[in-house]
């Protein structure tokens, strides 16, 4: 692999077309695989849940309002978590409900991410609790701070009391981890985190649009479409009214200056024609990927 493969992404299809020059809410990994070549991937990184879901629904909006309705047609947030993620409307009269499920390669991955936002959250404070302290640097070890929880706690401070936090500041920050092999096919994660979904007793599932945030490292779209290809038979009978596997890249927090990858899972007949319509007019990119214009 050349250094120009490398900078985008290897072969990896969900990578953005874009420059990350002036974008956010994005963190880079670099992976070192066995035979020692390094790859590159983009992923969106937002380090408030909420925030999160409220971009994928923006992005949800705008990629439907590309595709599927008509100039003048307004889509309206009529409230959240009552009781999935967002109730929405289009026009005032088609009331329908969207909820956002993450899937990762593996439990390991959800805690590597989860610990790593920690981290990120606390850069803003200059002071936090010692308890706060504590818990980071037993996620993230460092002898100089092991020393210096030992002189607070020697001083008599306790873990409710402020202390001044070794993570303040803006510069970048890299961790290092390994990353183990999936412990279920992406089939098997892509299934178990719908059946979840199924699985609640929230009525309405057949005006539920579930989106599948696809915050994996491992898989790429070929393993995707290979998946789906296997679970088609299950995606007809699930109740919910379309389902679409996900990838953020960047985005502002109003879901602007964005880019994203959406793969539809179900659709109804309609829709699925307006989809494969519009697919024949847009262009391709060297790597396969139908290419959706920018608003505006």
């Amino acid at each position: 692999m050349d250094m120009n493969d490398y900078e985008n992404g290897g072969n990896f299809a969900f990578f953005p077309t874009s420059n990350l020059e002036g974008k956010n809410n994005y963190k880079q990994y670099y992976f070192i695989t066995r035979d020692g070549q390094m790859q590159k991937r983009v992923f969106l990184d937002v380090l408030d849940d909420r925030q999160r879901e409220f971009i994928i629904c923006i992005h949800y909006l705008m990629w439907t309002g590309k595709l599927f309705l008509k100039e003048g047609d307004g889509i309206d947030i009529l409230g959240r978590d009552c009781p999935w993620d967002f109730s929405l409307s289009i026009n005032k009269t088609e009331h329908f409900f969207l909820e956002i499920t993450a899937i990762a390669d593996n439990s390991e991955q959800h805690i590597v991410n989860k610990r790593e936002q920690r981290a990120a959250l606390n850069r803003s404070h200059k002071d936090i609790k010692l308890r706060e302290l504590k818990k980071l640097n037993a996620m993230f070890p460092l002898h100089e701070t092991s020393e210096e929880i030992l002189r607070h706690q020697e001083a008599g401070i306790t873990d409710d009391q402020k202390v001044s936090n070794p993570w303040f500041g803006d510069e970048m920050r890299l961790f290092l981890s390994s990353i183990p092999s999936p412990d279920k096919s992406l089939l098997e994660i892509i299934q178990s985190a719908i059946m979840g979904k199924i699985d609640k007793k929230h009525e309405g599932k057949q005006e539920t649009v579930l989106v599948l945030d696809n915050r994996t490292s491992l898989f790429d779209a070929n393993d995707v479409i290979a998946a789906a290809k296997g679970l088609e038979t299950f995606f007809v009978a699930c109740p919910f009214r379309e389902i679409w596997f996900y990838t953020g890249y960047f985005s502002d927090h109003d879901g602007q200056n964005s880019e994203y990858s959406n793969i539809a899972f179900k659709l109804p007949p309609d829709r699925q024609a307006k989809l494969l319509q519009a697919a024949e007019k847009l262009p391709i990119d060297e790597r396969g990927r139908t290419i959706m214009p920018p608003s505006g």
